[in-house]
């Protein structure tokens, strides 16, 4: 595999918890034992244009995924050389932890001896607690966070000719994962609950002021519709018809019969080999399907 001539920003666990010791309780704490990490973790729908996936073994868990990317023109296929190597890359990490405090003790142990800086580049809040190590991050940067009992880390590792404010783009992904990381710990605290779609009863969990959340699979068999997942994992379309709902995964946003729309819920990964969960009752009724307890 290609490895960047880069800096790679770390922190030291030392350093992390003299900062910690003085963060505010946390407000929502998940359920590690209802919760993955992958419903979290990041898909090619959030990266940068002209990132590719580079596929990893031994590296996910329930509680911890590890995902990375990186900038053409490097070419796996073919030997490295200066006219095929990677020339940026991206590290996504995602850790549940038990609570709060488990995710604060994980956040750096394998980590070097640099003094973290909290809060994030711009100033701007995201999550519960985020650090940031010294320096402008224009043309590297990597933001720690803790949101409930999940921490998150995204690093961007680039050149100065490519890129001048890897921190605004780090952030970017950030405030994706932290809202994917809300609906993760929502749905692990919910409770069961069947509903009748059509003539069929289908079991999912009753995220409170959102809706049903069933797996997908589950509702397209319940509505007579054809389930297809984008080559990248990152979108899901059900179609039957006439009728067609386009889900982008980890997301609210969705494409129900040509229009845009925002749901009260985002569709997400469960962990389970392409297994994507939804709301059932704005998708049922776009295919004029009546739902009932």
């Amino acid at each position: 595999m290609a490895r960047l001539n880069l800096n790679v920003i770390t922190f030291s666990l030392l350093g992390m918890l003299a900062v910690l010791s003085g963060v505010m309780p946390v407000e929502a704490q998940g359920n590690r034992e209802k919760m993955n990490a992958r419903m979290i973790a990041p898909t090619q729908e959030d990266v940068p244009s002209g990132f590719q996936y580079i596929p990893t073994t031994g590296r996910d868990s329930q509680c911890y995924t590890r995902d990375y990317w990186m900038a053409s023109p490097w070419d796996p296929k073919h030997p490295i050389s200066p006219q095929n190597q990677a020339r940026e890359s991206l590290v996504i990490e995602v850790y549940v932890g038990t609570d709060a405090t488990d995710a604060r003790k994980i956040m750096n142990m394998n980590d070097s001896a640099v003094s973290p800086v909290q809060g994030t580049y711009s100033g701007t809040k995201i999550g519960d607690l985020s650090l940031h190590p010294p320096g402008d991050g224009k043309h590297s940067a990597t933001l720690q966070l803790i949101h409930g009992n999940v921490m998150l880390r995204v690093t961007l590792n680039s050149r100065p000719e490519l890129r001048s404010n890897a921190a605004a783009e780090v952030e970017r992904i950030a405030r994706l994962m932290v809202a994917r990381a809300e609906a993760a710990i929502k749905l692990g605290a919910a409770p069961q609950k069947s509903l009748k779609v059509a003539d069929k009863f289908i079991t999912g969990q009753e995220v409170k002021d959102a809706g049903t959340v069933v797996p997908v699979s589950d509702l397209a068999k319940a509505l007579g519709a054809k389930v297809e997942t984008s080559k990248t994992g990152s979108r899901v379309t059900l179609t039957a018809k006439d009728k067609k709902v386009e889900l982008i995964v980890g997301r609210s946003e969705a494409v129900i019969n040509g229009k845009k729309s925002t749901l009260k819920f985002p569709a997400l990964q469960t962990g389970k080999k392409g297994q994507v969960t939804c709301l059932v009752e704005p998708i049922a009724t776009a295919f004029g399907v009546k739902v009932s307890t």
